[in-house]
């Protein structure tokens, strides 16, 4: 990349990806909107050890937020984990959801493996496979941000969470 950052303008849908239930991949594209995207830098120090979660898209209702030590290759690409974050939950309130993903890099594909539900109290539930199938990643899409950043294309910047509950705690900066 040329620039030192990425903007991804365009409409957010957020009403298309409310924490109710997982949307599809390529059914609910928000843009990354008040975060930034850097070109990774070459000086950057090697990851520490545990998650790293790094907000990467808001819309109207809900911050997105990437693992990036969840990063992991797999046969044809690379996995990844997604944390959708509601805004106006009172103190206290953990609910979330985890959605896992899978990007082909080369391809430009993506698609939504899994999604688990964390309500009050902040603890996963169960995993629930929604084994996509692989769609093509558009320009500006929601997956277009999640490609960028699982195949080292960009960084979120902020300051990263060692947890979701601790975005959460800290006042859903």
């Amino acid at each position: 990349m040329k620039t030192s950052s990425i903007s991804l303008g365009g409409t957010v849908l957020a009403a298309l990806l409310v924490l109710a239930g997982p949307a599809p991949a390529q059914d609910a594209p928000p843009s990354p909107q008040d975060e930034g995207l850097a070109a990774p830098d070459a000086m950057t120090p090697p990851a520490a050890a545990g998650p790293q979660w790094r907000v990467f898209s808001r819309s109207a209702t809900s911050a997105f937020l990437i693992d990036l030590a969840s990063v992991r290759p797999e046969a044809d690409g690379i996995a990844v984990k997604i944390a959708r974050v509601p805004l106006a939950s009172p103190a206290g309130d953990l609910t979330h959801a985890v959605d896992d993903f899978a990007v082909r890099c080369a391809a430009r594909q993506s698609r939504l493996t899994a999604s688990t539900e964390a309500y009050e109290d902040g603890e996963l539930t169960g995993s629930f496979a929604a084994d996509e199938p692989w769609g093509d990643i558009r320009p500006g899409s929601f997956d277009e941000a999640i490609h960028q950043i699982g195949c080292g294309e960009a960084t979120p910047s902020g300051d990263p969470f060692a947890s979701v509950r601790a975005f959460i705690e800290a006042g859903r900066p």
